[in-house]
């Protein structure tokens, strides 16, 4: 009926989707898994595909490939997978949970750098950070839906935003919604309707329909992507924020930072490297698909540190573990869908989930608090000699430039 409505009071909206997806001219993929060449760095012919299920069947492969890219990280592969556990549910989560790392067989053949972050992790304690909520209070829930517009956000089972906004103008409606919601991370489970993700997919440049080319955007249930921002999005950032372990480098994803400082510290640095004629060197960092790189054990230990109950972590684990991806185009939602393997596991939040910036912040507050004291930094003293500014460099979301 809002479909209906909506196309009534915007004609001339702009209506469509995915109508056809190229593929190299080799690719046979007929099912979910990313078989064929790596179209990224295919210098072949290609392929236009116009049948929607075999649209649904590549863009499923192709999918599948951003979300499998932590597979080769040292806490995505073995022998860190299996001592912390998929949804950190191991008896090796448990021991750096207290403080102890892992046994000489597992930590001798880590790199360093990889010794670095489970120090960084068994550090970051949680004595001066309160707990994380598991109860949606009904005045969040009512504050929260009132705001959110239902035109950009709705849930793959059905349930349209509509009816969680017509739910805040009734008190007793909302205490229901909002009890509803908090029920999974008070007991640690994760109901079939929150597994359900729809893959709208968009091309990152007009016209272009190649299968790497194309934007992913997880429509997720709306309550479990609500209630991940009521109950780890917002207390988190803040909790952060008041003890001061965020990083000062990284300008976007937490309150009072805006994307135009990273810019501008940039420009007047190498501005006063320019007058004080002092050489500088800049290594720029671009992570291709960041959200799809945050590896699920390594995220899950850090929010149980970080003061999440083990229910939380357990319902926002269970619910990535079995979460089902199916792929919304012109042609309408396919049927045909991918999932998690033993062999392909998938991690990461997807773009679209309201933690996804606070994860891949916590990611950035690990790898930050990784560094050596010894690399070299940027150093500015002012003229007067009486202040100096160090710092590593300027970030903002994964466009990182150190220098």
């Amino acid at each position: 009926m809002h479909k209906a409505i909506r196309l009534i009071l915007k004609p001339n909206q702009q209506k469509g989707g995915l109508q056809k997806v190229d593929i190299p001219a080799t690719d046979t993929t007929t099912e979910p898994i990313p078989i064929g060449p790596d179209p990224t760095t295919w210098n072949g012919a290609w392929t236009t595909i116009t049948d929607p299920s075999q649209i649904a069947n590549h863009v499923c492969a192709a999918n599948v490939r951003p979300y499998h890219q932590a597979r080769g990280t040292p806490f995505g592969s073995e022998p860190l997978l299996s001592y912390i556990g998929y949804n950190a549910d191991q008896e090796g989560a448990q021991h750096i949970l207290e403080g102890r790392l892992p046994n000489h067989n597992i930590t001798k053949n880590l790199l360093s750098e990889t010794k670095a972050i489970l120090d960084t992790v068994l550090n970051m304690g949680t004595n001066h950070l309160p707990s994380l909520p598991t109860t949606i209070m009904p005045d969040k829930f009512v504050s929260l839906y009132k705001t959110l517009d239902e035109r950009t956000s709705s849930s793959p089972s059905g349930r349209h935003l509509g009816h969680y906004k017509a739910a805040t103008q009734n008190e007793l409606l909302s205490h229901l919604h909002s009890h509803l919601m908090s029920i999974p991370y008070k007991v640690g489970f994760a109901p079939d309707r929150w597994k359900q993700v729809i893959d709208v997919m968009l091309e990152k440049s007009a016209g272009n329909s190649k299968n790497h080319r194309l934007r992913i955007i997880a429509l997720q249930e709306s309550d479990f992507n609500q209630g991940n921002r009521l109950n780890l999005g917002r207390p988190l950032i803040h909790n952060l924020e008041d003890v001061k372990l965020l990083p000062p480098m990284q300008q976007v994803s937490w309150p009072s930072r805006l994307c135009i400082t990273a810019v501008l510290n940039k420009v007047i640095s190498m501005e006063i490297h320019r007058y004080l004629k002092r050489p500088s060197a800049y290594l720029e960092n671009d992570a291709t698909g960041c959200y799809d790189r945050i590896v699920n054990p390594l995220i899950l230990l850090c929010l149980r540190k970080l003061g999440a109950t083990p229910s939380l972590v357990a319902a926002l684990a269970k619910t990535w573990e079995g979460t089902f991806h199916r792929i919304k185009t012109l042609y309408g939602i396919s049927t045909e869908q991918y999932q998690n393997a033993m062999d392909c596991l998938l991690y990461g939040p997807g773009q679209g989930s309201t933690i996804g910036p606070l994860l891949w912040l916590l990611c950035f507050l690990l790898t930050h608090n990784s560094l050596s004291p010894e690399i070299p930094r940027i150093i500015l003293t002012l003229v007067y000699k009486m202040t100096t500014v160090e710092q590593v460099g300027e970030a903002f979301v994964d466009d990182t430039s150190l220098g």
